[in-house]
């Protein structure tokens, strides 16, 4: 069963996400965005960027090793994105709440710390609850 998700989020007021795309055609994101479109929720996207799925894990530490993993085979996207001055960060998504995994959590070790911080990219840690009937 998944229990976390790590989601790699891309963006910036100036970011020209369409033509970042285009440099890098193996990127696949789940959701791309612009700035000056209208939001889901009220008002308009002050920034332009994507979200791209890198792990779908039973645990912190295998969806730690599995997001780093990703990173790691797009090291081009990551050059360039701090050239260009783009953040980037990845959060780790915790399902909780259901008997499954009521409780959870994601574990940084310092040495995998340093390799996201040495990449440039940003960590974060959501959670987001869940109920019995979500578990089926």
């Amino acid at each position: 069963m998944i229990t976390v998700v790590a989601v790699w989020r891309v963006s910036s007021a100036n970011f020209d996400v369409e033509d970042f795309l285009r440099r890098f055609p193996t990127l696949s994101p789940d959701a791309v965005w612009r700035r000056g479109e209208p939001r889901l929720v009220r008002g308009k996207n002050e920034d332009s960027g994507f979200n791209l799925t890198l792990a779908e894990a039973e645990n912190g530490a295998a969806a730690i090793s599995q997001a780093r993993d990703a990173l790691a085979r797009l090291q081009p996207a990551l050059l360039e994105l701090r050239r260009l001055s783009v953040p980037s960060l990845v959060d780790f998504g915790l399902f909780v709440g259901g008997s499954v995994s009521f409780t959870s959590s994601v574990r940084f070790a310092p040495d995998m710390l340093q390799w996201f911080s040495e990449q440039g990219v940003g960590l974060s840690v959501s959670a987001y609850p869940v109920s019995e009937e979500d578990e089926v």
